[in-house]
């Protein structure tokens, strides 16, 4: 996808968003950490794109990363400029993630996962919610990627690496994983946003994605929604991507935004 954009010409920025520490799925890191990247783009004089129009795009993980950044920017970085932001296959509440993961052949990005939230919050002490065989299997994936936890533990459940049932719903952690959750976060972007999402989506529910995306228009952010009746998740990644390349060229041409909040909002 990368390469498609450099044959259009484009310059193409990846953050490493999580920063030094790989706090995946913290919101706040992620989000400033891309508004950064784009600080310093603007901040190499050789590059010459000081001037340059820019967007966001990001998709799954990525989708969170760039949310957090464009519903941050107008505190964070007013001076930032975005033509548009195109999120794909949104994490709209990392609850409902997890939730979907648990039991699935890919539970074992949970463990993974936890880790992020263990190095961000270490004041929540947060493995005492965690059983012994869990605080294993957080250990084991502390410096996995989401396709290498996958495969270590499939069809985990939440339940089997918790020490009290329901341990998320505990205030402090409830807390967390909300301010987290572009859904709940405050803040909308000021730039047109581009949607797509596959509607039986397995890891990115749909539910809280449509909540998001209604927020930004009730904000007054123009907002372009697209979901797909067939595909899932992975699919979708491949499939969604000329609608927001396309979304992307117009906007980088000036073009006038499609404004699809009538039929979001009800």
């Amino acid at each position: 996808m990368i390469g498609s954009l450099l044959l259009k010409g484009w310059a193409v920025s990846v953050p490493d968003y999580e920063g030094i520490r790989s706090e995946f799925l913290v919101a706040g890191t992620e989000g400033k950490a891309v508004l950064d990247g784009i600080r310093a783009l603007d901040g190499f004089a050789p590059a010459g794109l000081q001037k340059s129009p820019k967007a966001l795009w990001g998709y799954s993980g990525g989708s969170l990363a760039s949310a957090a950044a464009a519903q941050l920017q107008p505190s964070y970085a007013p001076e930032v400029k975005l033509a548009g932001v195109a999120l794909g296959g949104l994490l709209g509440d990392v609850r409902e993630v997890i939730d979907a993961f648990s039991g699935s052949f890919a539970g074992g990005g949970i463990p993974m996962g936890i880790n992020g939230f263990l190095r961000a919050y270490p004041e929540l002490d947060l493995l005492q919610y965690i059983n012994e065989s869990g605080r294993q299997k957080v250990k084991a994936t502390e410096a996995d990627c989401l396709f290498e936890s996958v495969p270590r533990y499939p069809f985990l459940t939440l339940g089997q690496i918790e020490a009290t049932p329901d341990a998320l719903s505990t205030p402090a952690v409830a807390q967390m994983l909300a301010e987290n959750s572009p859904r709940s976060m405050p803040g909308a972007p000021s730039a047109p946003v581009y949607h797509y999402h596959a509607k039986l989506d397995e890891f990115a529910p749909i539910g809280p994605a449509r909540d998001t995306i209604a927020n930004y228009c009730r904000a007054g952010t123009i907002v372009e929604s697209r979901e797909k009746i067939l595909g899932e998740h992975l699919t979708e990644l491949a499939l969604g991507a000329p609608g927001a390349v396309g979304f992307l060229d117009r906007r980088f041409a000036g073009k006038t935004p499609i404004n699809t909040c009538r039929t979001v909002v009800r």
